[in-house]
């Protein structure tokens, strides 16, 4: 199921005095599906509420839209200028507060699949001026617009050519912000910069090498225990803690692939053209600058700040709180905060024997550094600690692959 990711902004228009005052907000979103991609050029089932008293107050009016969103995955609209039983009119902004809910379709029908909440400030109440001009005294000396143009103070006003550049600039970061990758098989994967880094913010799930030779995979429990060839596996969706995933496929969506080290270290190359896989010094760089960055962030919990917030009854409760994978398993203090979007997650292990475990629980990365007695450094983050743990293990073990940009990329 395809669920969307709304980034909003709300629009405020300088109105002459005079001036008929619209019945509608103008409002934006960028919409994602649960992989994080963009969903460009698609025709979204879009239902806007506007709630009174609180996020789970009475709704005071209800209207549905179909939008298609733009390149940008960017929709535009109007909230007012729905199709609706209600009067928009009839709302009265002077007895707030008041929030707006946002239900998405990507798919362009009513089978909204993601809800965001937030409560209107300021950009509604000028629509309280309709119930307040009683109240006008006719002294503008203290209100008026002082300059009608770039806004440099408060009393400024702001030309349309303004407003429109506002409005690209932002569209422009927006794009920015949603900054991707492309494998070989043409899986797309969002990327973080996190100090002078840029990673995958999910796993790795290419099948090929960047030359287009397959990487093998369906191996047996004993063939995997004794290939010296690269090879890949997906985690058994049959297999416990796992409820929810019906499919290899959506154990791949959920969790990405899981590779031995020889497919780590084959030249053909793994990670798409300009990405590697990060040395274990890489990976050091990562954390250390995260502690030395950040007063609040240590060795005992940098782990944390770099885990996916999805959990089963997660503290915090919101979103975060679910018991659909890919998600971790409870723990009321090591819970992940995902503070700078690298969204790790618990994708499990394939020992050496070909069995499959501890998904839900550790999260493990290879690095692509090989050790003298022929094992490798990986990283792992658990649901027992707030660390981000350092081990060396054979290389024919099976953990999860977070590609990093060259350095002259």
């Amino acid at each position: 199921m395809k669920r969307a990711l709304f980034l909003p902004f709300l629009l405020v228009f300088c109105i002459p005095l005079l001036a008929q005052i619209p019945q509608g907000i103008s409002h934006q979103a960028v919409i994602r599906n649960t992989q994080g991609e963009l969903v460009t050029g698609a025709n979204i089932g879009l239902q806007v509420t506007i709630l009174k008293g609180s996020a789970e107050g009475t709704a005071v009016y209800v209207e549905a839209h179909n939008i298609t969103s733009n390149e940008n995955a960017l929709i535009t609209y109007v909230i007012g200028d729905g199709t609706s039983s209600d009067n928009f009119e009839a709302i009265d902004w002077a007895d707030g507060p008041y929030f707006l809910k946002t239900e998405a379709d990507p798919e362009g029908g009513t089978d909204y699949s993601i809800t965001g909440t937030t409560q209107f400030l300021s950009v509604p109440y000028a629509l309280h001026t309709l119930t307040s001009a009683d109240a006008f005294d006719g002294d503008m000396k203290q209100g008026r617009i002082i300059n009608l143009g770039n806004p440099v103070s408060d009393q400024d006003g702001a030309t349309k050519e303004y407003v429109d550049a506002l409005l690209a600039r932002i569209e422009a970061l927006e794009a920015l912000a949603g900054t991707t990758v492309t494998d070989i098989d043409g899986n797309v994967y969002r990327t973080v910069t996190i100090g002078a880094q840029m990673w995958m913010a999910e796993n790795l799930r290419v099948t090929q090498y960047n030359n287009g030779d397959d990487i093998p995979t369906g191996l047996s429990n004993t063939e995997w225990g004794n290939t010296t060839d690269g090879a890949y596996a997906v985690y058994d969706h049959n297999a416990s803690n796992t409820d929810g995933i019906n499919s290899p496929e959506e154990m791949v969506a959920a969790y990405g692939n899981l590779y031995n080290f020889y497919a780590v270290a084959d030249p053909r190359g793994i990670c798409p053209i300009g990405w590697h896989v990060p040395g274990d010094d890489e990976w050091t760089q990562l954390t250390n600058y995260l502690i030395n960055g950040y007063d609040e962030i240590t060795n005992e919990n940098v782990g944390s700040k770099l885990k996916s917030c999805r959990q089963v009854d997660y503290p915090l409760g919101g979103d975060c709180e679910t018991n659909e994978h890919p998600r971790w398993d409870f723990h009321a203090t090591y819970f992940g905060t995902d503070n700078f979007k690298f969204k790790g997650l618990p994708c499990g292990t394939r020992y050496g024997n070909g069995t499959f475990g501890l998904i839900g629980s550790y999260g493990t990365f290879w690095s692509s550094t090989l050790l003298p007695n022929s094992n490798a450094w990986y990283r792992f983050i658990n649901s027992l600690s707030g660390t981000v743990g350092r081990n060396e293990s054979e290389n024919i073990l099976g953990f999860s692959i977070r590609c990093v940009m060259d350095n002259d990329n």
